[in-house]
């Protein structure tokens, strides 16, 4: 879930660096290692 959303539902404002992945349980940014493990990579075949 984009962060701007979830913060603009809580009428909360957005920064220039707001646009962040965060969770949206805890509205805290993912780790750089879990979006690395989410996103598919591109094989070779």
């Amino acid at each position: 879930m984009w962060r701007s959303e979830i913060l603009l539902e809580d009428g909360e404002q957005l920064k220039e660096n707001g646009y962040v992945f965060i969770s949206s349980q805890t509205k805290e940014p993912y780790a750089d290692n879990s979006l690395n493990n989410e996103i598919p990579r591109p094989r070779k075949d």
